[in-house]
Formats: structure tokens, C-alpha cells, sequence
């Protein structure tokens, strides 16, 4: 007999095409608006966080770059060319404050009315006169050397600094820069026997082998073209501040940099690579730097104005 043939059919489940309810739906928008607003709230504070750190980092900068243009002033240069205000001084103080100062205080130099800053150079309003002081500051120029001792030497080197256990700074390390604001004049050194006077002069030229030297010269005696230097001290924008120019051999608007060179060396002592000096374009490099605080040298903030 034959065998008989079963054919059984399953039927499949049907899909569950409804989608979320409505109270599912409500529950995880109010889960993704929780998870949303708590980053939201860390986001906001992080670049609030991170806007404070950059304004204080600036502000810090400011306040350093700010006493280094105090630090750039001598201390004589507030008294320099001033007098006592005896006469047609305006009144920097109310009634109530003079009584209280009483009549023992001494007056300088008024400035104008109501006010009680440092005048500028030139005529002041209670007839005084304000003058650039002219005497130069003595400094140890960042190792700047008469080479060997030697005033003729073919060039001049920048050597470790200098100082003898008595403390005194020998001779060759002792340079005398024109005062700032002015800043303008003969950059010098006094001479072992202490009468004579050597300046530093510019070779007008950049090119290899062209040496900054010193050669005899006469305080007093009108001052040579290439004997001219000027020196400034922070300026407000790092790249023009701190260096020592020459324009003797070129122009005002493409003036020359005293500095040391990265490649020519004193070959008696080739091991420490002591640089000769020589001028350069300038530009802003920190080789045309001279006595500037590390703060400047290390900088990341530049060409800022205050507002």
C-alpha cells in the first residue's frame, strides 16, 4: 500500500508594525533632553573656563611687558631737567585733601590741571622746563667684548659676562648706551686707563666678513654718521623692542641690528662657538636682542594695542 504524503503548513507570526507609544516616545525625549542639558551646561562652562585662562594669561603678559617699560626708565631720568613748582601751580588735590597734606609738601613740575603725571619733555604750564636727560647708562651689553683686551682688534666678540671675585666687572664688559627715550648717540667703552673713550662704529654693511669695531673717539666731538646708534628699550611690540640700530649704510625705514652671528666664530676658542659682531636686517629675531628679559624672549603675545 502505497505510503500516503503529509504536507504540513506553518503559518508565520505576524509583524508588529505599531511602533513605539506614545508614552515611550515621551520617555526617551526626556532622557536625550536630561542627557543634552547636562553637556550643554559642560560645554558652556569649559569655554567659559578656558575664556578666563586666555584673559588671564594676557593679562599677566601685559603686567610683565608693562614693568619692563618701567625697568627700560632710569631712575634719574624722573628728576632729570626738573625744578620745584613754586609758582602758577594747579591744584592737583581738592581743599580738603591740601589741609590735610599741609604746607610742607613739595610741588614738581606741574603738569596740568587736575592732573598729577610725569610731564613730557619741553615747556611745562607753570613756565618750568622739562629736559631729556642726556647722561648714559652704564651696562653689561649681554657679554659684548673687547676681544683680547685688545681696542684694535680686527673684531669685536660676545663673551660670557664677566666679574672678578672683588666684584667688579672688568673693564672691556663695561659699555656706556645712549638714555632712553631718546635713545639716540655713540655707544662706548672707557678704556683700561681710564681717561680714554672707544666707540663703536657700524661697517655700513651686512655682507660676510663686514665687523662691528670700536676706535678711539671724543665725547664731546660731533658725532660721526657711523658712530650713530639707537637703542630702545620695550617699545610695545616685541619684534622692535630691545635692540641697538644703525641706519649707516642704509636708510631710516630699513635700519641695520647690532648683533651676534649664528655662523662666524673667534677661532681660538672654536669649541664655544663665540660669536663676533656683526649687523644684520632687522627683523625682529631675537639675536637682535640686547639686555631683554626672558618674559620678552619667550613671548606668544604681540602687536597688541591698549585701547
Amino acid at each position: 500500500m502505497a505510503a500516503d504524503l503529509v504536507i504540513v503548513i506553518s503559518a508565520l507570526p505576524e509583524r508588529d508594525d505599531r511602533g513605539f507609544t506614545l508614552v515611550e516616545v515621551i520617555v526617551s525625549l526626556g532622557i536625550l533632553t536630561v542627557v543634552m542639558t547636562s553637556l550643554s551646561v559642560f560645554i558652556v562652562n569649559s569655554r567659559r573656563v578656558g575664556r578666563y585662562s586666555s584673559l588671564q594669561d594676557t593679562a599677566i603678559q601685559l603686567a610683565v611687558e608693562g614693568m619692563e617699560k618701567t625697568r627700560g626708565v632710569r631712575g634719574s631720568a624722573l628728576l632729570s631737567g626738573r625744578g620745584q613748582c613754586d609758582t602758577l601751580c594747579a591744584a592737583v588735590v581738592s581743599p580738603q585733601v591740601s589741609s590735610l597734606l599741609g604746607a610742607g609738601v613739595t610741588r614738581w613740575d606741574a603738569a596740568g590741571s587736575g592732573t598729577l603725571t610725569v610731564p613730557q619733555p619741553g615747556s611745562q604750564p607753570d613756565g618750568s622746563v622739562v629736559t631729556t636727560p642726556a647722561a648714559p647708562e652704564v651696562v653689561q651689553l649681554d657679554g659684548l667684548d673687547v676681544t683680547a683686551n685688545t681696542v684694535d682688534y680686527a673684531f669685536m666678540v660676545i663673551f660670557s659676562c664677566k666679574q672678578a671675585p672683588n666684584k667688579v666687572i672688568q673693564w672691556n664688559q663695561v659699555w656706556f648706551l645712549p638714555s632712553v627715550p631718546s635713545g639716540q648717540g655713540r655707544v662706548y667703552v672707557k678704556g683700561s686707563d681710564g681717561t680714554s673713550y672707544y666707540c663703536l662704529y657700524s661697517p655700513g654693511s651686512i655682507a660676510a666678513g663686514q665687523y662691528v669695531r670700536i676706535t678711539p673717539c671724543t665725547l664731546n666731538s660731533p658725532i660721526p654718521a657711523d658712530q650713530m646708534w639707537k637703542r630702545s628699550v620695550f617699545t610695545g611690540v616685541n619684534q622692535t623692542s630691545y635692540r641697538i640700530e644703525s641706519t649707516f649704510g642704509t636708510t631710516t625705514s630699513a635700519p641695520y641690528c647690532l648683533m651676534p652671528s649664528p655662523t662666524d666664530y673667534w677661532n681660538q676658542f672654536t669649541a664655544m662657538k663665540i660669536s663676533k659682531l656683526v649687523l644684520g636686517a632687522c627683523n625682529g629675531s631675537n639675536l637682535h636682542k640686547w639686555n631683554a628679559s626672558p618674559s620678552i624672549l619667550t613671548s606668544v603675545i604681540s602687536d597688541y594695542q591698549e585701547k
